[in-house]
């Protein structure tokens, strides 16, 4: 694979082009082994959210909030030097390649940042990357790009009005990275062709898109097809390179992928939970208070609304599934909230009931548990007065009283409960009583 790159500069950074900066930390960037990447806009670094990464460790995807009419650049780092081969680093927007390939040296210090903001038209000129609208209307497509509108309502050809580049990557910003084998210096060459071209996107090519994602029927459309696009914007003065290199390109490093929409449609497909006016890097912390039942945010019916925009999104892709002509439509509003906020005081009357029946119950329990320490406490005690005062049936109850009887030999048998003699026997007390014979001897004592 041979392509054409251009070597890092390290002049001061005063000077605008495609060339390393010094290293300012991002709270919240793209992390793959051995490399960091963002999407810096105007200034700031903009969030990544809902990241996901390969199994392998080379592929890392995020979504990002973009602004019409900002101008944004795509950065990144090498954290470490876990080689020793000379690597190149490239940006792929909307699936187009934009820029010469970033030439990264085996000893470039891990503190550089290397990035590419624009199309360099010149040695002293550079058309920056900008998010511009795309707009739906009818069965063809509106283009706004430089405060300019280019409508086509006339073309009937279908092969030809489709769409430029793969539609499958539009709004997406893509960073690959590779080993570099070899290389050779050329002159530098420039253009003034709109890599990016004016993207027209047919009708039919929107069903095919809807039809392949429609698994994911639950997202609004506008996450599938953006009304964001990343554009070219006016020249602006900057210092490029005049010399570039012929490489042929090794294994692949790492290949991040920023997928950009506007925020409230990251909103209303749940990509973004929090309701600040832009995303911060308190994502996380965002994420847990909209897990908290607690959040006035769950009780504003916002969850009602998020869920009522992808309802409607469900239903449009069934439509254009089923090829009924219509207009495509998808509302962000929160169509669930009522004028008087009716649904939220519901919701709120009926967590206040569960929660009182839930403390009423809770208190039932307390009462009960006493009630039942008590009660074994008192007959606790009361077997204690029993062995104090040497009642023998303390712990067995009340003994029966035992029946005695006196046999034929004089002996008192002791009876048990079974009625059964035992083998201890007790001779029985022998009464002597007073004679009442008279003694007629005449001798008396």
């Amino acid at each position: 694979m041979h392509v054409m790159l251009r070597p890092a500069s390290t002049s001061a950074p005063s000077n605008i082009g495609n060339r390393p900066l010094p290293f300012h930390p991002n709270p919240m960037p793209l992390e793959l082994p051995g490399f960091s990447a963002w999407i810096e806009c105007e200034g700031s670094k903009l969030a990544c959210h809902a990241v996901e990464r390969s199994d392998d460790g080379k592929t890392a995807t995020c979504w990002i909030a973009s602004e019409v009419g900002k101008t944004f650049s795509i950065r990144w780092s090498r954290e470490r030097c876990g080689t020793t081969q000379v690597m190149s680093g490239g940006v792929y927007i909307d699936g187009v390649q934009c820029g010469l390939l970033q030439r990264m040296e085996s000893d470039e210090p891990s503190t550089r940042v290397f990035y590419i903001h624009g199309i360099s038209t010149s040695s002293s000129t550079i058309r920056p990357f900008t998010f511009a609208n795309l707009q739906f209307t009818g069965k063809w497509v509106q283009i706004c790009h430089c405060g300019a509108v280019h409508t086509d309502f006339n073309r009937t050809d279908e092969n030809e009005y489709t769409e430029t580049g793969n539609a499958r990557h539009i709004g997406e910003i893509e960073l690959k990275i590779y080993h570099r084998k070899k290389s050779t210096i050329v002159p530098a060459t420039w253009t003034a062709d709109n890599p990016l071209g004016e993207p027209k996107i047919h009708e039919r090519a929107k069903k095919a898109t809807s039809h392949k994602v429609k698994y994911v029927a639950q997202t609004s459309l506008l996450v599938l097809f953006p009304p964001d696009l990343s554009r070219l914007g006016d020249e602006t003065m900057c210092q490029n390179s005049t010399e570039q290199y012929t490489v042929t390109l090794g294994e692949k490093l790492a290949n991040f992928t920023f997928k950009y929409r506007p925020i409230d449609v990251l909103r209303a497909n749940g990509i973004i939970l929090d309701t600040a006016a832009y995303p911060g890097p308190n994502f996380a912390t965002n994420l847990e208070a909209a897990h908290d039942p607690g959040n006035p945010v769950r009780k504003d019916g916002s969850n009602l609304a998020l869920l009522a925009v992808k309802e409607e999104a469900s239903k449009e892709v069934a439509r254009v599934a089923a090829g009924a002509p219509q207009d495509l439509h998808i509302k962000i509003e929160a169509d669930a909230q009522d004028t008087d906020g009716t649904q939220s005081a519901t919701a709120q009357d009926e967590e206040d009931a569960d929660v009182a029946e839930l403390r009423a119950l809770k208190e039932k329990y307390l009462k009960l548990k006493r009630k039942i320490e008590m009660k074994a406490l008192r007959k606790r005690l009361a077997d204690l007065e029993r062995e104090e005062n040497g009642d023998p049936s303390t712990s067995q109850g009340p003994a029966k009283k035992a029946r005695t009887g006196t046999d034929a030999t004089g002996y008192i048998a002791c009876v048990q409960r079974n009625e059964r003699p035992s083998t201890s026997q007790v001779p029985a007390t022998k009464v002597r009583r007073r004679s009442s014979i008279m003694d007629l001897t005449g001798d008396s004592d």
